[in-house]
């Protein structure tokens, strides 16, 4: 898709305060407060009824809060109806007129605006350009594919020039392939356009793949904002750090030895730590199944590193990894291995020893 086009869009900064909303009884969300900063690709990511779509739906106004405001561009837009918001939506079913041609789709919004054939014209001409479906605005709906039904989608939705494009697990229908590549695609129009974009994903891997920056949602509060490889390698809690990728978890204490600080797992295995170890009142630690070198019981052992010793309990073939699965005492621990052609495979069994680097461990708030 080209993202270069003559429709005028505007960079707006999107302000959530102290937000608030339930559903009889039951708390959705809970003193939510968030600014997303003007022309940024900014993610929701939660498990299935965290919340997130709740928070996507109150700035588009097809909900209300019990408390806080939302202000896009400076102005509190809290109690406005959907229709009197500059805001656009892409739904994860498309919300597309079957008995429509691709051209009626994308004008419909602006013939509701009442705006001129003229600048009509200009428009939905300049979005069917944006997202490579020209030669297509004849056609139905149902004679296109997922992806390119999911481009008239956005095309529609950018054709009234919103301020911010809101964005509800739009890629969720399509197949693992084509969700590769409407997501890149995805991103090269709203780098072209500059239009502040929310992206609501139960996704880690597309939320990572595309986002500026983004907000973790669990039990009605937001766990951690910020940059996805940051929040990778640091994340807040247990909750961000399992829910953003695999991750090796023990539970324990740290404690002090000659001035090194250790962590002590239950299993009473002891791990170093790098002097200025953050959180140090945490009660786990956690490394990445990357991060770890697997190597036979016994052997040499790398200079400064935290050790451990298990047995193999079994391995899965992944294609460019080995992910092995290690008995540690009571712990099951991941170790992902490179594979290489012609390398051979740890047995099931067989005792080996587990090397972290300690830069690699850190120390996780509960």
């Amino acid at each position: 898709m080209s993202a270069a086009a003559p429709l005028a869009i505007q960079s707006t900064e999107v302000t959530i305060e102290d937000v608030s909303v339930a559903f009889g009884a039951t708390r959705v969300l809970d003193n939510v407060s968030l600014t997303i900063k003007p022309g940024e690709f900014f993610a929701f990511l939660g498990p299935s009824g965290c919340g997130k779509s709740t928070l996507l739906r109150l700035i588009a106004g097809f909900g209300e809060s019990r408390t806080g405001c939302i202000r896009i561009g400076g102005a509190d837009i809290t109690r406005l109806p959907p229709w009197k918001r500059n805001v656009g939506m892409v739904f994860q079913s498309y919300a597309l007129w079957p008995h429509l041609t691709i051209w009626d789709n994308v004008a419909f919004g602006l013939e509701q605006r009442r705006f001129a054939r003229e600048e009509i014209s200009r428009r939905v001409e300049a979005a069917l350009g944006m997202v490579g479906l020209r030669q297509y605005a004849q056609r139905r709906p149902a004679q296109l594919s997922g992806g390119q039904q999911q481009r008239v989608a956005l095309a529609r939705t950018l054709v009234i020039e919103p301020q911010v494009l809101l964005l509800d697990e739009p890629l969720s229908n399509l197949d693992a392939k084509l969700r590769v590549q409407m997501r890149h695609e995805i991103v090269e129009l709203q780098r072209g356009l500059g239009v502040t974009t929310i992206y609501v994903t139960h996704d880690q891997e597309e939320a990572n793949a595309i986002a500026d920056r983004m907000a973790i949602l669990n039990d009605r509060v937001i766990q951690q904002v910020g940059v996805p490889m940051e929040m990778y390698d640091n994340p807040a809690n247990r909750f961000v750090a399992q829910f953003l990728g695999i991750a090796n978890v023990l539970e324990g204490e740290i404690t002090g030895r000659d001035s090194q600080p250790v962590f002590r797992t239950r299993a009473g295995e002891i791990l170093p730590l790098t002097a200025g170890i953050p959180r140090p009142n945490g009660r786990h630690i956690m490394f990445r199944p990357q991060s770890v070198l697997l190597q036979p019981s016994g052997g040499p052992a790398p200079t400064g590193r935290a050790k451990l010793t298990g047995r193999v309990r079994d391995a899965e073939f992944l294609g460019n990894i080995v992910r092995y699965r290690v008995s540690v005492g009571e712990q099951v621990l991941l170790a992902d291995v490179m594979h290489r052609r012609g390398e051979a495979y740890f047995t099931i069994g067989v005792a080996v020893d587990l090397f972290v680097a300690p830069e690699q461990l850190v120390v996780l708030n509960d």
